[in-house]
């Protein structure tokens, strides 16, 4: 396999947390680093990307440590969608990695496992949340799966798409909650911190 990129998606608003989430500390970190770290201890050789939706969001959260390289989302406040298009518009190798930065317990042993599932036959791997959802903010991307699909879907109908309307018709390959209940902490991996409260959690 070719080396594979990540991606920290920061270009939300943060309208229930009411500052900007990257920059929020939780447990003693903020969350971009926290994200960061975990994804620097499981792909070490991997370029990380920080995603934001303009300068001025650049400019908020600093210097990120571990972090690579700072990019500006094709069209900012354009949602999860845009920065994945944002993603793959960057990126020349053959899988990414795209994960939220409000998600500061996601763990670098779950990346690490969930990296092992790449399976060529596949374009998306995608977890299993306990809730039986899926995550498409922690999940690995074939590049140029995705960017077919973008051009099927045109430039602008990132704002009123979901995550999962977009690799509906890709190759997925789910990975289910046992499969990965064994690693630390599997049940609170992908809690999102979005307001104050949740930061008491």
């Amino acid at each position: 396999m070719n080396h594979i990129d990540a991606f920290i998606l920061v270009g939300g608003r943060s309208s229930r947390m009411g500052r900007n989430k990257a920059t929020v500390v939780f447990r003693g970190s903020r969350m971009v680093d926290s994200v960061a770290s975990a994804i620097r201890l499981a792909l070490p050789k991997a370029r990380i990307f920080i995603v934001a939706a303009n300068n001025d969001q650049l400019a908020e959260i600093g210097d990120v440590a571990n972090a690579d390289t700072y990019i500006i989302d094709i069209d900012q406040f354009s949602g999860p969608v845009g920065g994945l298009h944002t993603a793959v518009s960057n990126s020349d190798a053959e899988w990414i990695f795209v994960a939220a930065c409000d998600m500061p317990l996601l763990s670098a042993e779950f990346i690490a496992f969930l990296c092992e599932q790449i399976d060529k036959d596949y374009d998306v791997v995608v977890p299993v949340q306990p809730d039986s959802r899926l995550q498409p903010l922690a999940a690995f991307y074939r590049v140029e799966s995705v960017r077919n699909r973008m051009l099927e879907l045109g430039g602008h109908h990132e704002k009123s798409l979901s995550m999962l309307a977009v690799f509906e018709p890709m190759m997925v390959k789910q990975k289910s909650f046992e499969s990965y209940r064994h690693l630390t902490d599997s049940q609170v991996l992908f809690q999102n911190v979005n307001s104050p409260d949740d930061i008491l959690v």
